[in-house]
């Protein structure tokens, strides 16, 4: 009888291992954004790439929406991802929801420059924004080559952002806190 529940207890430890996250990333991988696979991550051959949309863009009376796409290299594939924006060690901005193929969460980080009444202000204009949404994470283990995300930058802020990011390509092979090019944000000619 305690041989039977220690393999049973066994095979549900190893079941579980071998499932990994494939409806998102864990909230504790906010600040490392280090995947629990039990397993140590690639050092080299980092297979993927993050292409901005634009590199650099000035403040404007709303807030611009930026497009990034993350792809793999040379046809590569990935089943996981963990994305967030950040200025130094801050996370900053906001994923949008539409169109919708990555799951959003909150990590801490990016709220200081939303007032009490949770209004977001940029370039002295305020406009409605829904609280954080600053990671984006996969809902699906689904294998791709590449997909595009939208996210709109942190209000009154210039300087250069960088995108931090995770990839999986499967349960064993997985690249953490990787670094996009930067995003330059200028102050405006305008003002």
């Amino acid at each position: 009888m305690l041989a039977t529940l220690i393999l049973l207890l066994s095979s549900v430890c190893i079941l579980h291992q071998a499932t990994g996250y494939s409806e998102g990333a864990p909230d504790n991988a906010c600040l490392s954004l280090r995947p629990e696979h039990l397993k140590s991550e690639q050092k080299e051959g980092f297979p993927y790439e993050i292409i901005l949309g634009t590199k650099q863009l000035e403040c404007s009376d709303s807030p611009p929406i930026i497009n990034f796409t993350l792809k793999g290299l040379k046809g590569e594939v990935f089943k996981g991802f963990m994305i967030q924006a950040r200025m130094g060690t801050k996370t900053v901005g906001t994923f949008e929801p539409e169109p919708i193929d990555y799951m959003m969460m909150d990590c801490p980080g990016d709220r200081e420059l939303v007032d009490e009444e949770g209004l977001e202000v940029w370039c002295d204009k305020i406009v409605h924004t829904e609280p954080g949404k600053n990671t984006a994470t996969h809902y699906k283990a689904e294998k791709r080559n590449s997909m595009t995300f939208y996210w709109k930058p942190p209000a009154n802020t210039t300087g250069d952002i960088y995108f931090h990011y995770t990839v999986v390509k499967d349960f064993d092979t997985f690249w953490v806190n990787q670094q996009s090019e930067p995003l330059t944000i200028l102050e405006s000619r305008k003002r």
